[in-house]
């Protein structure tokens, strides 16, 4: 896919589901995505869910990828392929990465509020509650 809004539109079509294994563009989201320049040239290897949740997250807050806390400090280069990889190949040697089960989801509000303090932290709460609705009806 090349951006957030791609995949968005391939959910709503049904042309995915949240757990769809995917590539995204890296140079497709906001610069402040702390990527480095060898990642922002490749393609992420990630799924729909995640490109969704990761959006609610600041802009600067690195992409959440695993449910690890090794996550925080950012992305494993091993997500990143060269443009033309064959990413159907490359998924099926590649383990599944967890869902983010509540346990980790705490990890992740405690690591905004840590960086951000109170309003953001809010902010976030506010946008996993309206992302878990949206997505359960």
């Amino acid at each position: 896919f090349s951006s957030a809004d791609e995949v968005k539109m391939a959910l709503q079509n049904h042309e995915v589901e949240l757990h769809t294994r995917i590539g995204i563009a890296a140079s497709s989201f906001d610069k402040a995505k702390p990527f480095t320049d060898h990642q922002r040239a490749r393609i992420m290897a990630t799924t729909v869910g995640k490109v969704i949740f990761n959006e609610i997250l600041p802009d600067d807050f690195p992409y959440i990828n695993e449910p690890k806390s090794e996550n925080f400090n950012g992305i494993d280069d091993r997500f990143f392929l060269d443009p033309g990889t064959d990413i159907v190949e490359w998924f099926k040697n590649e383990s599944l990465n967890g869902p983010f089960k509540s346990g980790f989801l705490s990890d992740i509000i405690a690591q905004i509020y840590a960086r951000y303090q109170v309003t953001r932290t809010s902010v976030l709460l506010d946008d996993m509650k309206d992302l878990g609705y949206d997505i359960s009806t």
